[in-house]
């Protein structure tokens, strides 16, 4: 019979819409023998129940879109035209937020399950993990104006068992390098020509005083740090492109550190030639360590305006 149309094809052939009660039911089948494709729709107006359109192959994977008075859902089934459970993939709500797998999203992206990106994800603001952590898969974060943490812990695993090794806390943004040397006979003699000069010695660790006041046997030995003629890229070349010296170099720091022998070592400041001229009473190697204030140390002052809480300590 048919309805609208003068060639049914099937028992009931409806050529335009059908109303039942309160909704209208419209349904597609392909093929007689329900091996094709189906198309189905509801439409509920008395507004008590969703509404929905679903698709899919018979005895399928069948899928809908459901609207509901909270907002709209995209589920998926197998089964046919009428699976007995539906799962929910999406879900869009009255205020706009996206839930995947979830059909509560707090937030206008909320997402039940793993995710992935094959390309770059960009943040406009703070990325909150809560109590949770973020695993990189050996990957690099890269471009961060600040990373506020509690630690550092570069992770190695030797011989089966992992081992923590802490970045140690600096006060103050520095640039370290560190290094060694030998000291080699010195045409100069008399050290109190030389001023802007700190002494080390290891029998008075810690102390620094002028050569002016010392008097030492002949022949004096030296080791000259030229920054303007170290290799580029090499550690020194890299730490005086970064560093904020001070116009006379004055807020660079050097420790130095006889090895093998006792020896008197001190160092003058050349900031004409960018150098750092070391002079001591014997030819023995040493070691330096250099520390300055990175270039944009400015910036980056102890008070801290961070929202985060850190670790909370008692005042000493």
């Amino acid at each position: 019979m048919g309805i609208g149309t003068a060639n049914p094809t099937e028992a009931l052939t409806v050529s335009t819409k059908a109303r039942f009660g309160t909704y209208y039911n419209f349904d597609y089948d392909q093929n007689a023998n329900n091996l094709g494709w189906y198309w189905n729709a509801y439409f509920d107006e008395s507004a008590v129940n969703y509404k929905y359109i679903s698709t899919g192959a018979w005895g399928g994977t069948a899928a809908r879109l459901v609207g509901t008075g909270s907002g709209l859902r995209y589920d998926q089934a197998s089964g046919g035209i009428d699976p007995i459970s539906w799962n929910n993939r999406l879900f869009i709500d009255s205020s706009g937020n996206l839930g995947i797998s979830t059909t509560t999203p707090a937030y206008k992206l909320a997402v039940v399950g793993t995710g992935y990106f094959s390309n770059q994800l960009t943040l406009g603001a703070n990325l909150n993990l809560g109590a949770n952590s973020i695993s990189m898969s050996g990957g690099n974060i890269g471009n961060v104006g600040k990373l506020t943490v509690t630690s550092i812990d570069p992770l190695y695993e030797i011989g089966g068992e992992k081992y923590a090794t802490y970045v140690s806390d600096t006060i103050g943004y520095k640039v370290e390098s560190f290094g060694k040397g030998k000291l080699v006979k010195s045409e100069i003699r008399n050290p109190k020509s030389e001023t802007n000069s700190n002494v080390q010695n290891p029998k008075q660790t810690g102390l620094e005083f002028s050569a002016s006041n010392l008097e030492f046997a002949e022949p004096l030995y030296s080791y000259i740090i030229d920054f303007s003629k170290v290799e580029r890229g090499s550690n020194l070349w890299l730490f005086w492109q970064t560093i904020s010296e001070g116009q006379n170099m004055e807020d660079v720091s050097v420790v130095l550190t006889p090895e093998g022998d006792e020896a008197s070592l001190w160092y003058v400041l050349n900031p004409a030639s960018r150098q750092i001229i070391i002079r001591g009473d014997k030819d023995v190697v040493f070691s330096y360590h250099l520390v300055a204030p990175r270039h944009d140390a400015a910036s980056w002052p102890n008070v801290s305006d961070s929202q985060y809480e850190g670790t909370v300590l008692p005042e000493k």
